[in-house]
């Protein structure tokens, strides 16, 4: 059996475990955060060097608009390429394809 001390060592270093998770996502997330503000600056450069060539009409406004149902899978079967096929067809499927633009970096 364990003592006292030992359990309060383990859930020092789980608790120690747990925040340096926690600090290491909110990290990611925040580079991320800053990735994408790079790209989304990029792009708005890119537009206003050549104004007109890369812009989307603004989507129709509807308030009961209906989005096939697409069977997504689930996180045992995820793959980065199963992800992207997925984001196209439910692109492809919806009411305001041909309004919105993605692309992946």
């Amino acid at each position: 059996m364990l003592s006292t001390a030992e359990i309060d060592e383990y859930a020092e270093t789980a608790h120690k475990l747990v925040d340096y998770v926690i600090e290491n996502a909110i990290k990611k997330l925040q580079d991320e955060v800053v990735d994408r503000q790079n790209v989304i600056e990029a792009i708005r450069q890119d537009l206003k060097k050549e104004p007109g060539l890369h812009r989307v009409p603004s989507p129709p406004r509807q308030e009961n608009f209906e989005v096939q149902n697409i069977d997504w899978g689930t996180i045992g079967n995820f793959t980065v390429e199963a992800g992207e096929k997925k984001i196209s067809e439910f692109i492809q499927v919806s009411d305001f394809h041909g309004y919105y633009v993605y692309y992946m970096y």
